[in-house]
This record gives C-alpha cells, sequence and structure tokens, in this order.
C-alpha cells in the first residue's frame, strides 16, 4: 500500500482528491495532509471522511522519508515557494503527482525542482474521462475509421481541452494552433502529430456542452440535434450514471466509478454527456491513481507543461507553432523559459 501525502486543502483537494483516494484505500493510504494553516477538513461525498490539516512547517525530512507518493495542488503562483521547501529534503524515492497547470508559463523556469523527485507525474483527469471507453469500444469496430477532427463546443477549458484531445487522438505532440474570437467568445484549433484536428469552441458551459468526433466514415455526437449518424450518450439508471455508449458499444463503470459520479449538472439535461463532467473528472482521478498503483504512471509531465505552453501562446499571441523554442521538451525551449521567468521576477 501507498502512503500518500496531500499538499493543499482547498476544493480541489476536498471535492476531487480526497473522494478518489478514499475510493482506492486499498492501495493508497493517506498519511497526512498539509496546507498554510491547521484545520480540518472533510472529503465531499461518501465516505464522508474528516482530515486535520497540518501547517506546511510539519512536513520535514522523517515525514518526507515515509513517503511514497506527494499529491500537491496549491495556489499557482506558491507553486515555486513550496517546491522549494519539499526538495530541501532529500525526495529521491518519493513519487510527486502535481495538480495542472504545473506551473505558471512565467514561472516554468522553476520546472527542474521537479527532477529531485523518483517520478513527477499529472493530475490531469481529463485523460482519463470515463466516456472515452465507449467511443474507443465503438471504434475498435472499424466502421468509422480513427478520428480525424475532434470538436469540443463550450466542453472544455485551456489546457484540458487540448489534453482531452490529445487522449482521444492518442497524440503525443502538438505541432501547431490559432485562437480565433468569435461572436459570445473564441475558437481554438489545435493539431496534433498524426494529423488529428481539435476545436474548442469557448466559453466552457457544460449546462450546454456537447462532443462531436469525425472520421473517415463517420461521426459521433452526444448533440441530439447534430447530424452525426452515431450518438453517444450516458447509461443513466435511476437517475445515476453507470456507464456511457455509442450505439450499442458500451462501457459500463465500477461501483466505486457509480459512487463518485454523483448527480448531473442541476438544470441541465442528464441525457448530456457534458451534464456529468464534474462526476467524470473525479472517475478520472481514480483512474489515474490505478495508473500510478500499477506503475504506469498519471500524466507525463512534459505533455502538461506542453499544453500550458500552447495554451499561453494561443491567449497572448492568437498562434503556437511547435519549434525547439516553444516545445518545452527541447532543451533550448527549457533555456527559453528560465530567462522568461527571470525576466518576470518570478
Amino acid at each position: 500500500m501507498k502512503r500518500v501525502l496531500i499538499v493543499g486543502s482547498g476544493k480541489r483537494v476536498k471535492e476531487s482528491a480526497l473522494p478518489a483516494f478514499l475510493r482506492a484505500r486499498d492501495r493508497f493510504r493517506i498519511a497526512g495532509v498539509f496546507s498554510r494553516t491547521a484545520r480540518r477538513i472533510t472529503a465531499a461525498g461518501e465516505p464522508a471522511e474528516s482530515f486535520e490539516v497540518a501547517p506546511l512547517e510539519q512536513l520535514d525530512a522523517a515525514t518526507l522519508a515515509g513517503a511514497d507518493l506527494i499529491y500537491m495542488v496549491v495556489a499557482k503562483d506558491a507553486v515555486p515557494a513550496v517546491l522549494r521547501r519539499i526538495v530541501a529534503h532529500d525526495v529521491s524515492g518519493v513519487d510527486m503527482l502535481i495538480e495542472t497547470p504545473v506551473l505558471r508559463f512565467r514561472l516554468l523556469g522553476h520546472l527542474g525542482l521537479l527532477d529531485a523527485f523518483r517520478n513527477t507525474w499529472v493530475s490531469e483527469d481529463c485523460t482519463r474521462l470515463p466516456f472515452f471507453n465507449a467511443v474507443a469500444n465503438f471504434l475498435a469496430r472499424g466502421a468509422m475509421g480513427p478520428p480525424e477532427q475532434i470538436v469540443l463546443e463550450h466542453s472544455a477549458y485551456a489546457y484540458h481541452g487540448i489534453a482531452i484531445g490529445r487522449a482521444l487522438f492518442g497524440a503525443n505532440q502538438v505541432t501547431g494552433g490559432r485562437r480565433v474570437r468569435e461572436a459570445g467568445g473564441a475558437r481554438r484549433t489545435v493539431r496534433f502529430d498524426g494529423g488529428g484536428q481539435l476545436e474548442v469552441v469557448e466559453p466552457r458551459d457544460y449546462a450546454r456542452g456537447h462532443v462531436l468526433i469525425e472520421g473517415p466514415g463517420g461521426a459521433i455526437s452526444d448533440d441530439p440535434a447534430s447530424a452525426a449518424p452515431h450518438r453517444l450518450t450516458p447509461v443513466v439508471e435511476g437517475g445515476a450514471c453507470t456507464g456511457f455508449r455509442v450505439d450499442d458499444a458500451t462501457a459500463a463503470l465500477t461501483t466505486d466509478e457509480r459512487a463518485l459520479m454523483g448527480a448531473p449538472l442541476a438544470g441541465a439535461p442528464p441525457e448530456s454527456v457534458t451534464t456529468w463532467m464534474d462526476g467524470m473528472k473525479r472517475v478520472g482521478f481514480l483512474r489515474l491513481l490505478g495508473d500510478v498503483d500499477e506503475g504506469r504512471g498519471a500524466h507525463p509531465l512534459l505533455r502538461a507543461v506542453e499544453d500550458t505552453v500552447v495554451d499561453y501562446h494561443l491567449e497572448k499571441f492568437g498562434r503556437y507553432v511547435a519549434t525547439p523554442l516553444t516545445n518545452p521538451a527541447s532543451p533550448l525551449a527549457r533555456l527559453a523559459l528560465r530567462a522568461v521567468t527571470r525576466l518576470a521576477g518570478g
């Protein structure tokens, strides 16, 4: 059983991380929760277990030496300082699971702090959303062919949208992208290696969001008004989501996953996939923990950092092109990011 230290005690911890860890308590034991100030927090949902939060000053060498995994989610501007406090001790035998976006763009020069850990992964739960399984089961039949274009209409936010596209395409790298303002929002177009193209229609609004997946032989959508011939829907039984399906290709949730799904978004149609997004993210977090436990690891660090870099370029300049200077896997880009951080006073 892996011993886990949680650094952070905010909404994300209470509503997503703790419920997932508690559903994986046969594999993970929470050995401590730490934050800026001591207090008591309670995990959302069932079981509604409470935890004493200790001040960060108590996260000492002896405590870290007994840990297998740290899950860290703190205020974005505080990430470098908290990391420096932790890596002042020997953490070479400890894995890190850090929250998105890892570091703000102007702070990415501190990325080297994460080299101190045995492994560093990112808790990007959007890469393990449970409706992916129904899509994969349908695509395995070969009738539609591989996805060529994905449209996330009001159903994803910034770098999370890129992560969803990356997962559905099975892509490794973003090759380029652009962001164009439209009435009431904007449209991001992101291209991946392998040729897949993602469009994200902003703003995110799960109450009216939809997903469209197009291939050479057809299309999948959860929108009843769509002309796509194949329909993606949640499987709802007694008001609870028990799985997802594309036509008659289904993917059931486990008992623990059903418990984490919770209720659909209030006031939104329960037959919409994005109505269940909050629960799907909790299930995605649980699946990330399963991958960590089984040795596969969670979302790779450099892919998550690339998503952050692409998002920054699209927001700031309206355009992104992968080059040795922009791809964070490149040594030249790492040098440039350190320079940006110094200039920004980060």
